[in-house]
């Protein structure tokens, strides 16, 4: 494991180094740190100091921390670094373009239909990831409605107009006639 200097031995060092009356491969001998460490050291000072651009020493967290933090492996985190978007992520980007487009074009369309279309112009997947796109980017068929009918969520229509305009008042015996439809659930069905 390498050996852990603090930062102001660091910034002493790159000091000294950036004095520039002893050569760089010297001053890393004189203080026991190889070459590459005292020139990798001048790199991240530079940074620091705003002469490069990057990430300071502040603003960078080790990756080993981050990840443990995360719950992550530092495997995991670098295959990710090499290729952050998968060939999937990368073709599900696409089919969901072509999968707005379509609905675009045609609202009423559902899953099945979209995959009939996107079948007919040439583009081979299957129905279920139509149907998980769709599901994943809200792209739903404009006549589908939600929910069960007659779950009691929404009433429906009227069954007969309202002939008494909401008046229930009648100014005579026998004027208006008023009735109730409910039915009574019981064991040998309703009544």
């Amino acid at each position: 494991m390498p050996k852990k200097f603090p930062p102001e031995f660091k910034r002493d060092v790159v000091a000294v180094a950036r004095w520039g009356e002893i050569p760089v491969k010297e001053v890393a001998a004189d203080f026991d740190i190889s070459e590459s460490t005292l020139w990798r050291w001048m790199q991240q000072a530079d940074v620091d100091d705003g002469i490069k651009d990057g990430l300071t020493t502040a603003e960078s967290l080790p990756v080993r921390l981050t990840c443990g933090v995360l719950g992550f492996s530092t495997q995991a985190f670098y295959k990710w670094q090499a290729n952050p978007i998968s060939d999937r992520e990368w073709n599900d980007a696409h089919f969901t373009n072509v999968i707005v487009d379509i609905h675009r074009d045609d609202p009423e369309f559902g899953y099945r239909f979209i995959a009939d279309e996107l079948e007919r112009s040439g583009i081979n997947t299957c129905e279920r990831r139509v149907r998980r796109l769709c599901r994943d980017h809200k792209v739903w068929s404009t006549t589908v409605k939600k929910g069960r009918a007659g779950s009691g969520k929404r009433p429906g229509p009227a069954v007969h107009d309202d002939l008494v305009m909401r008046n229930f008042n009648a100014a005579t015996p026998n004027a208006i006639w008023l009735t109730d439809i409910t039915e009574h659930g019981t064991g040998e069905g309703k009544l």
